[in-house]
């Protein structure tokens, strides 16, 4: 898949003008010196597709959780060809946060492996199906939290900070 206008790329969001807040875009050349643009998805692709990825697998009560490394080659919203996946159980007591943090302590590493040493993985078309998600609205996260999910743990978000100290 050829590289396409980057600045077209960059800024088209379901035809907003924005990323998700979440988004980790990487440009990187690849052996024969063609830019690629690669997102880190926060979520498996394609079930999850969109803002807080995460968010709606936790809320679906998913047992598995996970990112997506892909390429953007287009202008649809996580449609691209994936590099690779990351997936990991999800913790029955685990707040969202928690698992954001595992999700990208794992595959950040990865990614950033693949991009020092300029070769990434030969990737797959996306398997049919899944679903584009916007923004988690007010009654979405009151169910979350009726669903016995927290967005964040103070105790874990606390412990989580002090890393940094």
């Amino acid at each position: 898949f050829p590289s396409h206008d980057t600045d077209e790329l960059l800024t088209t969001e379901a035809g907003q003008g924005a990323l998700p807040s979440n988004t980790v875009l990487c440009m990187t050349l690849d052996q024969r010196g063609e830019m690629w643009v690669v997102n880190l998805h926060s979520a498996l692709l394609p079930g999850y597709r969109g803002i807080l990825g995460t968010f709606r697998a936790m809320m679906a009560g998913e047992k598995e959780l996970g990112a997506t490394l892909h390429y953007i080659t287009d202008t649809g919203i996580d449609t691209g060809p994936v590099l690779a996946e990351y997936r990991f159980a999800a913790e029955r007591e685990g707040c969202l946060f928690r698992h954001l943090v595992m999700l990208y302590e794992q595959s950040v590493p990865l990614l950033t492996q693949w991009l020092q040493a300029g070769v990434f993985p030969a990737s797959r078309p996306q398997t049919p199906g899944g679903q584009y998600f916007s923004s988690p609205s007010r009654a979405d996260i009151q169910q979350f939290y009726a669903l016995g999910k927290e967005l964040y743990s103070p105790a874990y978000y606390s412990a989580f900070l002090a890393r940094w100290q």
